[in-house]
């Protein structure tokens, strides 16, 4: 990394083979490196139409995320081919690609794992198991980023994670914080092109290694980039020389509000179709829409949390509404002197 890196982007997942009589855990995260991002843009858009194209016209996606090549390639089988041909693409752009796993020997730990013990949160000891599953998987995003950062001595980036769902205080998040500007951008994999590219680079390992059945080890997540530029492609174990940066400190969270990108669309639900709501709003050609705006202008999308977000508000955000119980909402909220935007659907589908 001998550029300057201006902006990293890092999405993980939890790494899961299970057997007849056996199961193996363990997590899997991609941080990427731009040295010139608003190129990379520019290339990414021109990849995804290169090999998408069709699916894209018919969904009018701007940003794409695994899930939704899953769904075009599944029929024929392609899912693995069409992200390898992502990822070559990817590596010939100049981006440098940073894998980081983490695996643990249950043996070396036979006191378990300890969580916790500061800010009179009484430490606690977890399995192995149970803390690759419900603590380090949930937060894996910033362990990427965290890791590449600290291996590579890197200062001074902006820092883009998906959102993640667990977010305890933890020594390799405050060091994160300490040298880069990081935003968390819900709904990241599918309104941001840098954290689109590192979800479906992540899967793709995945994927590669569950078919060529090779476990996760740096051997053989090398062998999935074979026809990358070795100079390009960083691999990082996360594991027992790290327990004490990654554990969580104390059972206090912060908030994620105070770390999301600027501007926000903050989207008012009617509460018309009760539990079901969400589901037709993330199927709607709105919801596309949606998420296409926030990349243009590099924010991201959330639903208006009525409890937690007035906290988090800031000057240029958007209140976006469907119809007239929504748009009541937004206007008395912004007579409040909230310096938002309020603006309907039909407005966002006309920038």
């Amino acid at each position: 990394m001998v550029d300057f890196i201006s902006v990293m982007a890092a999405d993980g997942k939890l790494y899961e083979r299970t057997g007849m009589n056996s199961s193996f855990f363990g997590c899997l995260g991609v941080c990427l490196s731009f040295s010139d991002p608003e190129s990379y843009k520019q290339h990414y858009l021109k990849t995804i139409n290169q090999h998408y194209g069709f699916n894209l016209e018919n969904d009018g996606k701007d940003v794409i995320k695994s899930h939704d090549i899953k769904k075009w390639t599944w029929q024929n089988d392609q899912f693995l081919s069409s992200m390898k041909d992502f990822v070559h693409d990817v590596c010939n752009d100049g981006v440098i690609i940073n894998i980081v796993f983490s695996t643990f020997n249950p043996q070396k730990l036979p006191e378990k794992i300890k969580i916790y013990g500061t800010n009179k949160t009484p430490e606690e000891r977890i399995d192995v198991v149970d803390f690759l599953r419900n603590k380090l998987n949930q937060y894996y995003p910033y362990i990427t980023a965290w890791k590449v950062s600290k291996t590579a001595q890197l200062r001074g980036s902006s820092i883009y994670l998906d959102h993640f769902s667990l977010h305890n205080y933890t020594h390799a998040w405050n060091e994160l914080c300490s040298h880069h500007s990081v935003s968390i951008y819900p709904h990241g994999d599918s309104c941001n092109a840098f954290i689109s590219s590192a979800d479906i680079i992540t899967r793709y390992i995945d994927e590669y290694l569950n078919t060529h059945h090779l476990r996760l080890e740096e051997s053989s997540i090398r062998r999935a980039f074979h026809f990358c530029d070795e100079l390009k492609i960083n691999v990082f174990y996360v594991g027992h020389p790290d327990i004490r940066d990654i554990v969580p400190l104390h059972k206090e969270e912060f908030d994620l509000g105070e770390f999301y990108p600027q501007p926000m669309i903050y989207v008012i639900k009617e509460g018309l179709l009760g539990k079901e709501e969400t589901k037709f709003i993330e199927n709607s050609p709105a919801w596309t829409l949606l998420l296409n705006y926030a990349n243009r202008i590099n924010g991201s999308v959330k639903y208006l949390d009525f409890q937690k977000d007035f906290r988090f508000i800031k000057k240029g955000d958007y209140l976006v509404y469907f119809d007239n119980e929504g748009e009541k909402k937004a206007r008395y909220i912004r007579s409040m002197l909230y310096e938002v935007d309020v603006i309907s659907i039909d407005s966002i589908s006309k920038k």
